[in-house]
């Protein structure tokens, strides 16, 4: 099949009966003559210019055939569309062959979307009566925009289409045909709209369910996911917690802007905890282990019955912390594709622990150098030390090691998704790393950062803030001068012990440089007393950090280094002083500094003159100037990676072709 758009001043179509048809080429008019009556095309017809059928913008009303043009004329004031399509081919939609009674469901054409073949073609007027029920433009197949459909942003469509084939039918048919569309045509029609036949498969559309571990850091990645998943078409369901769940409806001005979304809707179920628990990553194994056993049969509910109307879940997208949740979902044949929110660095070194056993590299001997290299993770042998690793690799006990063994094991499990994982990362950041991942499991989805992809897509950055943000540091930097503001934040989940915060303070304070720190409750264990006061020291409980880190007074980023963190000062290009304490910190502070060589990493350090040094390196003199060109080239590159072409969005915009053909059964 062959699509080709004419040029304008070519055989323009005015009137449909007794119209002109000027070809400019050589400044000839002809005319034809037809009666008032309209003429459905003749069989004839049907073979002309190698089966080339007009196709107009709008629907016709008037058909008649040209002496001059030799050619199928269409009433039409808009462009018009010459489609090569096999009349012996069906209609995707409505099923019926695209030769049958053409005239009355509009002449074939070529969707415009990247489906070949019979996946290709359908009647005019039904392909834009299934687009406008859908409400977009989107194939439901391949994900790629039907361009050559139209109508479906008028709102007398569908009341001009249900008259169409009275209007077009000969007198001497109408009654029959009329007849035939109401015991077959419509029935087909309404079949199709909820389902599509495609070869043995059954198409449905696309409904995907997104479902975070229920802490902060988790719960705004994947809401940014969420919403860029939205804008491509696709229908969402955000599952939360019903503890969260309230706090984001709260505190989080995402969640009435997506709420207002038709086809985006948020739910939640219990995670089985007392009100009065604190849910933080001290208690982590009691969270992950009542959503486990009390939660789970709410969240298959949820997968196997939903009673408002909405199509049934074809995909869930499940944080990779909970494997049960994807098991529960392939267990039910739903396929489920794993999101991790960590680094691909931190993933690949926890995939590599049995070789690190296997080498005697771990676990680490009691009197060990911090220093050593790490040669036995494939891709990092050049700048890995043992004090880079993951934060759990540093527990020596019993329990120590069960815990690195439950982490690796999760880790693994990602791996049996069958739909796949996904990454908040690119190929610019981690592209060496990516690749020995894929050698494993070479379904991932490298689509980061996020929230710069998702503020590309959609023109907002979702913010999935379970606490309230005080938007006086907005104001207080607005007050300072340009780059001198040191930022600090040491995430949602980190404490501090009363001797590291007094360090930090005396620090900063002994810099002379300005500060907005965030301290947030529960930051700093037993610490009840207000800090003393300082005016070029800024104490907030929790800012829009995005908002803070593009603001121009800010000059560096003092962070515990959570990829979230990380990406957002990437993104934003500003420099860091790294001090990390848990988790995947450790590794990604060694990209910061070593690898990328945007920001200074002064982990396992906090006396008050580390921290004075580190600051004023990363704030005054030639160190500065160098991490802020770095950081500066480095938020040009991600950036272009979100964009149109970019590593990322193609990763992305496959993601979405992915999870709409997840809708055929025997996937």
């Amino acid at each position: 099949m062959v699509l080709r758009e004419e040029k304008p001043s070519q055989n323009v179509v005015t009137e449909p009966c007794g119209a002109s048809i000027v070809d400019e080429s050589d400044g000839s008019s002809c005319f034809s003559n037809a009666d008032e009556e309209h003429c459905p095309p003749s069989r004839e017809s049907e073979s002309l210019s190698n089966h080339e059928i007009s196709r107009i913008y709008e629907p016709c009303k008037s058909l008649c055939i040209s002496d001059c043009s030799g050619e199928l004329e269409l009433e039409c004031n808009a462009l018009e569309i010459k489609v090569d399509v096999e009349l012996e081919k069906d209609c995707r939609i409505c099923l019926l062959s695209l030769e049958s009674l053409a005239w009355e469901s509009g002449s074939p054409i070529v969707l415009g979307c990247s489906c070949k073949d019979d996946l290709a073609a359908a009647h005019k007027q039904c392909a834009e009566a299934w687009f406008k029920i859908k409400g977009n433009k989107t194939c439901e197949i391949c994900g790629v925009t039907a361009k050559n459909v139209v109508g479906v942003g008028e709102p007398q469509f569908m009341e001009r289409w249900n008259g169409t084939t009275n209007d077009l039918t000969p007198t001497g048919l109408r009654a029959e045909t009329q007849s035939f569309w109401q015991s077959h045509r419509f029935l087909n029609f309404l079949l199709a709209c909820m389902i599509e036949l495609t070869g043995e498969k059954i198409m449905v559309e696309p409904h995907v369910l997104v479902f975070p571990f229920p802490l902060q850091g988790h719960v705004t990645t994947m809401l940014r996911l969420a919403d860029a998943i939205s804008n491509a078409g696709l229908r969402l369901t955000f599952l939360n917690t019903d503890y969260n769940h309230a706090l984001l409806d709260r505190f989080s001005a995402s969640h009435h802007r997506l709420s207002r979304r038709p086809r985006f809707r948020f739910i939640s179920i219990p995670d089985g905890l007392p009100e009065d628990n604190p849910r933080t990553m001290r208690n982590f194994v009691e969270l992950e282990e009542s959503l486990r056993t009390r939660s789970l049969e709410f969240y298959k509910k949820v997968l196997r019955d939903d009673g408002d109307g909405w199509p049934p879940v074809s995909c869930v997208l499940v944080d990779g912390l909970m494997p049960f949740a994807m098991d529960a979902a392939q267990e039910l044949g739903i396929p489920a594709i794993v999101f991790r929110t960590i680094s691909g660095a931190c993933i690949w070194a926890y995939l590599c622990i049995p070789r690190l056993v296997e080498a005697a590299e771990f676990p680490f001997p009691e009197k060990a150098d911090w220093d050593d290299p790490i040669n036995c993770v494939p891709g990092m042998e050049g700048y890995l030390r043992r004090r880079d690793l993951p934060g759990f690799f540093r527990h020596t006990s019993a329990a120590g090691e069960k815990l690195i063994r439950i982490v690796g094991d999760v880790t693994a499990d990602s791996l049996r998704a069958r739909g796949g994982i996904i990454l908040n990362t690119s190929e610019h950041l981690e592209g060496p790393i990516l690749s020995h991942i894929r050698s494993l499991f070479p379904l991932t989805y490298a689509v980061g950062p996020l929230h710069a992809l998702s503020a590309s897509v959609t023109s907002f950055s979702a913010s999935g803030s379970l606490w309230a943000e005080d938007r006086s540091a907005i104001l207080w930097l607005d007050a300072q001068p340009d780059r001198s503001v040191v930022y600090v934040s040491f995430g949602s989940i980190a404490e501090l012990s009363t001797a590291q915060f007094l360090e930090f303070w005396h620090g900063f304070v002994d810099s002379g440089h300005r500060f907005l720190w965030v301290l947030r409750p529960g930051l700093v264990a037993g610490w009840e007393r207000a800090p003393p006061e300082v005016d070029r020291v800024k104490m907030v409980s929790w800012v829009p950090q995005e908002e803070v880190l593009r603001h121009r007074a800010v000059g560096c980023f003092l962070t515990h280094c959570g990829w979230n963190s990380t990406l957002e000062s990437l993104v934003a290009g500003i420099p860091m002083v790294c001090w990390p304490l848990l988790a995947d910190q450790q590794i990604n502070s060694r990209l910061v500094g070593e690898v990328w060589r945007v920001g200074i990493d002064m982990k396992d350090i906090y006396s008050r003159e580390a921290v004075e040094r580190a600051v004023k390196a990363a704030m005054e003199g030639e160190t500065a100037e160098a991490l802020r060109r770095a950081a500066a080239e480095m938020a040009v590159e991600v950036g272009r990676s979100v964009e149109d072409g970019g590593c990322a969005r193609l990763e992305f915009e496959k993601l979405i072709r992915d999870i709409s053909a997840l809708g055929s059964s025997g996937d």
